[in-house]
């Protein structure tokens, strides 16, 4: 029995991160906010992809995942895409030309 309780106990706490940063992003996407004060929020500097960056994929690859066919879409509309993680969430950020909050994406790994 110890390990069924374990199993849920993890899980919980996984769900917990993503339910935390979901409503953190949200709250920043409401005032479409800049980069600066999303960064500060999350505790972390985010590395972007600009559009012009030789980088930038606009489109899924072939066999991608639902979630990837997800970035991807979002990406379409952003002029910038930044992508943060820690052990168990992974976020990712679409910005527009003034370096301003348009959508986010929170998910587990």
């Amino acid at each position: 029995m110890r390990r069924p309780a374990w199993i849920l106990l993890v899980l919980v706490a996984v769900g917990c991160g993503i339910g935390e940063r979901n409503a953190a992003m949200r709250a920043l996407l409401a005032t479409n906010a800049p980069r600066s004060v999303v960064e500060s929020t999350l505790g972390c500097r985010i590395r972007m992809t600009r559009r012009e960056s030789p980088c930038w994929v606009g489109r899924a690859p072939t066999h991608a995942s639902s979630w990837q066919r997800v970035i991807a879409q979002k990406a379409q509309r952003a002029v910038a895409v930044g992508q943060t993680s820690t052990l168990d969430v992974q976020t990712y950020i679409f910005l527009d030309g003034l370096d301003r909050l348009i959508d986010f994406e929170v998910g587990s790994q």
